[in-house]
């Protein structure tokens, strides 16, 4: 229990005294006002940005019945104290700005900068939106300059983005007319919060606005990662940077991206040119035509030639294919298999992979392997025997890896499935029956490939004698390897569907190349 140790009700008078002393001054100069015939503007200006107004702002309606009654206060003295409403007293009552605003337009005054501001930071939306309220007010101030506008656009953008109040008690979110408005306002900024960028550029991505996210500006290969676009997209967002991005150097995290968009430019991955979203240009446009002050630079459609990128590419990465840095050996294996499987282009793969070997002794074995991986396709896809003999004598003598076992076992099946089968007995007594974390085994990845080699063929029944005998011998064990051989066999027959509904022939072949091309 709280006990005073002095006279309470000393302290009682005194904390009355203090609040009657404080009071009594507002009281006294709203007294003087009101005795005063005529009012100058710094009379009424002065009780307006006293500082007991927030404790007494139920006045103020007093206080403007008063000015509206004032014939000596002129238009531009009625103006400045309206906005001095708007833009001091919102944060005390934000019920004022409806009349304050509704006051100025019928003298033909406007709200200033800073009016402006407060009224988006305390506009609820339940009138007009913040939105609305910027673009009646921009349409009047068109000389307004970019640099004044700048905590305007930043309050709006919030607003624009998460919401007025009430938007977000219905429940907000961003529309595509939000994300065009959000990307215009980011342009006109010249301070932008990175994480309000990247949610913005996020959602533009999710909406196909492809253009809004070119507009952006992706500055680091990082942020295209975390954007993690589809293919499509990724290919369009590359072309509009034009290889700039490479320009700050490339990092070892930035790799996989690399990887993904070399591989997808020598694929020629088609893109779809409705992509570019013209409906979002000509929105664009027209809130250029709008705000010109304020207009915005609108990319055009990228020309997207893969074949030129892809060449680009390589050559803005030469200095890093071309380096011993160990951690781009992954990126020179990538530009072998593009050149050497889906630029058909066994010549340039081979002076690469010369190169390579000689440059990068450490890592010859994995320069090797891909190139045996390469062989083995071209092999099946062309049923030459010269490439799988090639594949033989590029397999690393120290060490084989599965993926070149699996590769081999793949590739003898477009000429001799008993040959796979050789390859699989010389070897799966030798590989590791324990799964690893991922829930497969060394010798359960080799048996799925003898599988598929014989499915290829259709001698279905042989494939289902491959699978009992490996889970009887514990070569494939539980549900996740379990689960890998069951969408082999399942995947087979949705082809003899496809073949039967197409016409096609020897779709299963396809399936192999695809097997050979993802070890």
């Amino acid at each position: 229990m709280l006990r005073l140790r002095s006279n309470p009700s000393g302290i009682y008078k005194r904390l009355l005294q203090r609040f009657y002393t404080t009071s009594s001054r507002f009281s006294e100069q709203l007294s003087k006002l009101r005795d005063t015939p005529s009012p100058s503007h710094s009379d009424y200006k002065s009780i307006l940005i006293h500082p007991e107004i927030s404790q007494n702002i139920n006045q103020v309606s007093a206080i403007f019945e008063s000015i509206s009654q004032n014939t000596t206060i002129n238009k531009n003295e009625r103006s400045e104290l309206h906005n001095t409403v708007l833009r001091d007293l919102l944060k005390y009552d934000g019920s004022l700005v409806s009349s304050h605003i509704r006051a100025l337009d019928q003298i033909g005054a406007s709200m200033d900068v800073n009016a402006l501001q407060q009224v988006i930071e305390f506009n609820k939306g339940r009138v007009d939106s913040s939105w609305e309220i910027f673009e009646k007010w921009i349409a009047k101030n068109g000389d307004v300059t970019k640099g004044e506008l700048q905590p305007v656009l930043k309050s709006l953008l919030q607003k624009v983005v998460y919401g007025d109040p009430s938007d977000q008690e219905e429940g907000f979110t961003l529309s595509k007319d939000g994300l065009i408005r959000a990307t215009w306002i980011i342009k006109n900024l010249e301070e932008v919060e990175k994480d309000l960028k990247d949610h913005v550029m996020l959602e533009a991505l999710r909406e196909s606005q492809l253009p809004l996210v070119c507009i952006l500006v992706v500055e680091t290969l990082e942020e295209i990662a975390k954007l993690n676009p589809t293919d499509e997209k990724l290919i369009v967002i590359w072309s509009s940077l034009g290889g700039k991005i490479l320009e700050t150097g490339v990092q070892a995290s930035d790799i996989p991206v690399l990887e993904r968009l070399l591989v997808l430019l020598a694929k020629n991955t088609p893109v779809s040119d409705e992509l570019w979203a013209p409906t979002t240009i000509k929105k664009l446009q027209k809130l250029n035509q709008a705000l010109p002050s304020l207009s915005i630079d609108i990319q055009s459609q990228p020309d997207i030639d893969t074949r030129a990128l892809f060449i680009n590419l390589v050559k803005s990465l030469g200095q890093y294919i071309n380096s011993e840095n160990n951690a781009f050996v992954a990126l020179r294996q990538t530009l072998l298999r593009c050149y050497g499987i889906y630029q058909n282009d066994f010549k340039e793969a081979s002076r690469l992979y010369s190169e390579f070997i000689v440059d990068d002794k450490t890592n010859v074995d994995f320069y090797m392997t891909t190139m045996t991986q390469i062989s083995c396709y071209l092999a099946a896809k062309e049923k030459n025997m010269i490439y799988l003999q090639l594949a033989e004598s590029m397999i690393p003598p120290e060490h084989t890896p599965v993926s070149s076992l699996r590769a081999r076992i793949l590739a003898y099946s477009a000429f001799d499935t008993d040959k796979s089968l050789d390859v699989y007995n010389d070897w799966i007594s030798k590989l590791s029956r324990k799964n690893n974390d991922e829930g497969f085994s060394q010798g359960g990845l080799l048996t799925e490939s003898l599988m598929l080699a014989f499915l290829s063929k259709g001698e279905r029944e042989f494939a289902y004698v491959i699978r009992d005998g490996a889970l009887e011998h514990g070569i494939i064990s539980g549900e996740v390897a379990e689960g890998r051989v069951k969408a082999i066999l399942k995947r087979y027959g949705e082809v003899l569907g496809e073949e039967e509904q197409t016409g096609s022939e020897n779709l299963m072949e396809k399936e192999v190349l695809l097997a050979i091309e993802r070890l």
